[in-house]
């Protein structure tokens, strides 16, 4: 016995240790002798779980039905403009912590002379986190040990150079703050407007897709925009390299039937870099422009930038109330392609 083991033992510690063997036996006083457990390379080399995505919804962003459409240039993630938040949001004496998927955390915040900054969110002095701060002379001053920076991240108490924050670069336009430079959002009607944020858990590519997708809008739009989903809401769609132009017609039911008179109206839906805008043109002159921007703020997590602008009721009577109606109307359809979009990511 003796023997045996002296000789099978180095053997057996050979071939374990050499990869060669998939299972190694231990004594164990609950089970015994005998008990087979995993080696130890094969520990290191198993494969490991995967959370499965449903890949339907993976589509690419700018694939278009016609098949003889240009496609427009494949661009660079990291030099498309990022929608960070509307410009209202961010009062004078006012900190906003927003994430990119590019540079992590940032902090939000206005000059002395009102003109928008954004610093990387951790302080350099001692890692802080700088929203948790206040606003001093249009400085941000850390909530910890007082340090004051301007827009540019340069610490001026104490006067310490190999403190100074990391800046970011934003820009303010059309009403909205953007990370790196601001696209081209195109014409909208100027008036009264109404806008949101929505995080969707769901991938960047998704969410995009989801905005500049027309097929879905009898489907999963049906009960705020339809009662029937047979009901043909778009007809004589035209393709090309910059969106689609299609032809609306919406039941009598739908709060924009009754204002728009949508019967015979036109839809231009125009490709953003990060998102999409949608104009409605009534046949009566009337019009209304819807605008959809995605932020990335991790690999399966996403904020939504909705906006509904458009050229009438804007007296101090009406406006307020027809506010509240497409308030409500594009938070319920918001929340329409949430579900559908954070349940597909589940499966």
């Amino acid at each position: 016995m003796l023997r045996t083991l002296l000789i099978c033992g180095p053997l057996w510690a050979f071939f374990s240790s050499a990869g060669m063997a998939f299972v190694a036996p231990i004594y164990s006083p609950i089970t015994g002798l005998g008990a087979v457990v995993p080696s130890a390379w094969c520990v290191r080399h198993a494969r490991q779980p995967q959370v499965a995505r449903n890949r339907s919804l993976a589509v690419t962003p700018l694939v278009m039905k016609d098949k003889d459409a240009v496609r427009p240039e494949k661009k660079e993630r990291s030099q498309l403009p990022v929608p960070l938040i509307f410009a209202d949001e961010l009062h004078k004496n006012k900190i906003i912590k927003v994430s990119a998927a590019a540079l992590g955390s940032l902090v939000l915040f206005r000059n002395e002379n009102g003109e928008v900054a954004a610093l990387h969110s951790q302080c350099p002095h001692k890692g802080a986190d700088l929203s948790k701060g206040y606003l001093k002379n249009g400085h941000l001053a850390c909530g910890y040990h007082g340090y004051e920076f301007d827009g540019k991240g340069k610490c001026h108490t104490p006067k310490k150079q190999k403190y100074c924050a990391k800046p970011i670069k934003v820009v303010e336009q059309d009403g909205l703050i953007w990370l790196h430079r601001a696209p081209e959002m195109g014409s909208r009607p100027i008036g009264r407007e109404v806008h949101g944020r929505m995080t969707i858990q769901s991938s960047y590519a998704e969410v995009l897709s989801n905005t500049r997708d027309i097929d879905h809008l009898g489907v999963v739009h049906a009960p705020s925009l339809i009662s029937d989903p047979s009901f043909q809401i778009l007809s004589e769609c035209q393709y090309n390299e910059d969106g689609v132009e299609c032809n609306v017609n919406l039941p009598k039911r739908n709060p924009m039937n009754y204002i728009l008179a949508l019967k015979g109206a036109v839809m231009k839906l125009r490709y953003l870099p990060s998102g999409t805008s949608i104009h409605i043109q009534g046949n009566n002159g009337l019009s209304a422009h819807i605008e959809l921007v995605v932020r990335e703020k991790s690999k399966y997590e996403c904020e939504l930038l909705w906006r509904f602008s458009r050229n009438f009721a804007e007296d101090a009577i009406m406006g307020p109330v027809v506010d509240k109606v497409f308030e409500r109307e594009c938070i319920r359809t918001v929340l329409e392609d949430k579900n559908i979009l954070e349940d597909g990511a589940d499966t």
